[in-house]
């Protein structure tokens, strides 16, 4: 589709790239949660989710630094994280209830600074012979997860990191060029600047 306004070029890039978060990480929760009896709750579904969401506006703040300019970069980490944050708190809370989706979002906003500055440090985004590196992406990722899911026993804990393993690995095989390609697209229609 032709956009003639910029403005109208950049919401549907960024909300491409929004869209193409959502359907990944809602799919990695799934898998996730399938993993114990004990995190088919509510809750932690929305926790797992969450750290699936943190994960990929990490990966994407980290392409975008990559791949763009500092500008270009950092209008794009600012603009994808309010969107995203927002998006998820209004499916969350009903319209009436602004005061608990304003509390929502700062937390979560919060959150998010966390990760990256846990996932900052990582070398690398997966490392097939240790998957467990604690200087991988995935694996700290897991490290993450276990902690949330409040995973003891080690069958579990396995499950979980083999199950992160073949998502990571499938994502990077057949999605990872899409979502750079998404990330590239938003980022540069981003920087145009809307008058």
């Amino acid at each position: 589709m032709q956009y003639s306004n910029p403005e109208d070029r950049y919401r549907n890039e960024l909300q491409n790239l929004q869209e193409f978060i959502y359907k990944h990480t809602s799919e990695w929760a799934e898998k996730i949660q399938n993993i114990s009896p004990d995190s088919n709750t509510f809750e932690s579904g929305k926790s797992i989710l969450f750290e699936c969401i943190f994960l990929f506006i990490h990966l994407t703040e980290r392409i975008s630094h990559n791949k763009l300019s500092e500008p270009k970069a950092k209008k794009l980490e600012d603009a994808l994280r309010f969107f995203i944050i927002l998006g998820i708190v209004d499916i969350m809370y009903d319209e009436n209830e602004e005061d608990k989706k304003q509390l929502e979002r700062a937390q979560l906003l919060k959150i998010i600074e966390k990760r990256h500055i846990h996932y900052t440090s990582c070398t690398e985004l997966y490392k097939k012979s240790d998957p467990k590196s604690d200087t991988s992406l995935v694996g700290r990722f897991s490290k993450q997860l276990i902690e949330v899911m409040e995973l003891s026993d080690e069958e579990d804990v396995g499950a979980l990191r083999e199950i992160v393993g073949e998502l990571a690995i499938k994502f990077i095989l057949s999605e990872l060029k899409t979502f750079e390609n998404l990330i590239l697209r938003a980022g540069n229609e981003l920087a145009i600047e809307i008058v």
